[in-house]
């Protein structure tokens, strides 16, 4: 018996270069991973026994999560042994190009805390 629930409903649409398949209770795509991607996913689900579906399923949450913070003006900051770092991802552009992009960087620079 399969582990998730049968879709009632698939619709499918053609890109091109494959069929993707959306359901209501999920999306099943084929991803080419790199190198670098692939060995930290394996990494990763040795590490946690979490399966591969979990962690892309995260991963992706994280992502839109980190995205949709840094596209709102906020920073990513990362807290080890009580010193205070900035991250800085490189994400696309926001819509409005590079100088929406430099807009947000200039008024979140304003904002930065140093502990």
């Amino acid at each position: 018996m399969p582990s998730h629930p049968a879709p009632s409903r698939i619709t499918a649409a053609s890109s091109g270069r494959g069929t993707v398949r959306a359901a209501a209770a999920y999306l099943r795509i084929t991803v080419a991973l790199v190198g670098r991607a692939a060995a930290d996913l394996r990494r990763i689900t040795e590490r946690t026994q979490m399966s591969q579906t979990d962690v892309v399923n995260r991963a992706v949450s994280l992502y839109e999560f980190v995205d949709s913070e840094i596209s709102s003006g906020a920073e990513l900051i990362v807290r080890r042994d009580g010193r205070d770092q900035l991250v800085r991802l490189l994400l696309p552009a926001p819509p409005g190009g590079r100088e929406a992009s430099r807009a947000t960087r200039r008024k979140s620079a304003g904002r930065r805390r140093t502990r």
